[in-house]
């Protein structure tokens, strides 16, 4: 008869040994990744063509969920009430990620406490709009004009506390410029309110605004972003703009894919080779800078951690100036 003492250690072996397994066989059924966005839109997009190449590498299928709502806190409460296992996970953006938690107090989440950061996928440049016939043609025109006329423009957002929306707070703040506040619903009432006119200036993101600007239907002054982008050799990037302050403005959004507190360091460092591995491949780099206009860009679990501590600092700074309802 066992001895209570070898009976325990026995038992600890033993679940040791189960964990071990679990680790070496994950993945043993299917993945959801959960996107706080409809689906058909740049995010659903970009995560459909992660998943399928995920699914493939680790040999299960890989489920998307469409949970849109209350700038994506539905998602993330679905990823809260989730096991830590790896199986479920959801992509998170720079809004959810970063300027929402550097901005609110009310949220029910904290990125740094509640998430195992994964890796990163990729960056989103922005494009400072401008409606036709405006009559400024470069960034340092507009803030001229925007100073001597505080109020007088107007820009629209995707929403309070969007990409675009805490983008031209940042630009006011740097600038000290204020421009009047005109709430949409997504990139193309921007552009289409752009294109009519009844919009002086907006920051849009590079999939929406390059087939406006192509068409005519809108003028572009800056990417948001530190170098050229070779999609848009002739726009001038922040260094070339000539208005200091304004180089955090890159980047204007980001993804990467998340998962609930404590996933097993084995876990999250598959999933994490598996989607590096995937991001850095030529093939789907190209498809995704070509069809959604966005910049590939893996990272190690360390460095998506650093990544968002950095960016929260940034907002933080600057979250006196950030007017959001709930602040």
């Amino acid at each position: 008869m066992l001895s209570v003492g070898r009976w325990v250690l026995s038992i600890v072996a033993g679940l040791a040994a189960v964990t071990t397994v679990e680790a070496q066989e994950y993945p043993s059924r299917p993945i959801s990744i959960i996107v706080g966005f409809g689906a058909g839109g740049a995010t659903d997009t970009l995560v459909r063509l992660v998943g399928q190449r995920l699914g493939e590498s680790l040999k299960t299928p890989v489920i998307i969920e469409n949970k849109p709502g209350g700038n994506q806190t539905i998602a993330i409460r679905t990823l809260k009430a989730a096991p830590a296992d790896g199986y479920t996970l959801y992509v998170g953006t720079g809004s959810s990620l970063v300027q929402y938690p550097a901005l609110r107090r009310d949220l029910p989440y904290n990125p740094l406490e509640d998430f195992s950061l994964i890796s990163m996928l990729a960056l989103q440049p922005g494009l400072l709009c401008i409606r036709p016939g405006a009559p400024w043609r470069t960034v340092k025109e507009l803030v001229e004009y925007a100073r001597a006329n505080p109020g007088k423009l107007n820009y629209g957002s995707q929403g309070v506390g969007s990409a675009s929306h805490l983008a031209m707070e940042f630009f006011m703040a740097r600038t000290g410029t204020s421009l009047t506040h005109i709430p949409l619903k997504s990139d193309s009432d921007i552009g289409l309110e752009l294109a009519a006119g009844r919009l002086d200036v907006s920051f849009m993101t590079t999939l929406a605004a390059i087939p406006l600007e192509q068409a005519g239907r809108l003028g572009i002054l800056v990417t948001t972003s530190r170098t050229p982008l070779p999609t848009l050799p002739d726009v001038p990037d922040l260094a070339a703009a000539g208005v200091p302050g304004l180089e955090g403005l890159d980047p204007f959004t980001f993804y990467g894919i998340v998962g609930a507190r404590g996933i097993p360091a084995e876990t999250v460092g598959r999933l994490n080779q598996a989607i590096v591995r995937i991001v850095q491949d030529p093939a789907f780099a190209a498809e995704i800078r070509n069809n959604l206009r966005i910049e590939p860009f893996a990272s190690s679990p360390a460095g998506f951690l650093d990544f968002v501590r950095s960016e929260t600092g940034k907002w933080s700074a600057i979250a006196t100036q950030v007017k959001l309802d709930g602040n």
